[in-house]
């Protein structure tokens, strides 16, 4: 999986990604729906950069 392995390789990429995760799930912690339709944008940009 070509997201996981760039998370893997950059721990600048990583770190977003988890912190934007906690955000996230604090923020949404009753909506996983939202919580998922959030996090994409980030997914997104990073698959549109490998």
């Amino acid at each position: 999986m070509k997201f996981r392995d760039y998370l893997r390789s950059n721990d600048e990429a990583r770190i977003e990604y988890e912190e934007l995760k906690q955000k996230l799930s604090v923020a949404n912690k009753n909506n996983k729906q939202k919580y998922t339709d959030e996090k994409s944008d980030f997914v997104k940009f990073i698959l549109e950069k490998i």
